[in-house]
């Protein structure tokens, strides 16, 4: 399911609500590959939780993959909202 186009808006839907509640938080941490879809395709939806996060003075620590020029992909953290950047 994890990597079934068919199933990626769920996925992040379930990730977005259970943030959602826990808004209170410093810290919220999804794991390794939370978001099957690579960046930069999942730029906007980051966009969107770093305006949300920051609104909230919270961080986000997200697993999301990255595309190599390549084109061979690798697992990376991407920080938004009170905290930023990509490993």
């Amino acid at each position: 399911m994890r990597w079934d186009p068919q199933y990626l808006s769920q996925i992040i839907e379930s990730y977005q609500t259970l943030s959602k509640e826990v808004l209170t938080s410093s810290l919220i941490v999804w794991p390794e590959g939370a978001v099957p879809l690579p960046l930069p395709l999942s730029a906007n939806l980051f966009q969107e939780l770093d305006s949300l996060m920051k609104a909230h003075n919270t961080a986000l620590i997200a697993g999301v993959p990255s595309e190599r020029p390549n084109h061979q992909y690798y697992n990376s953290l991407l920080a938004v909202g009170n905290a930023s950047g990509i490993y």
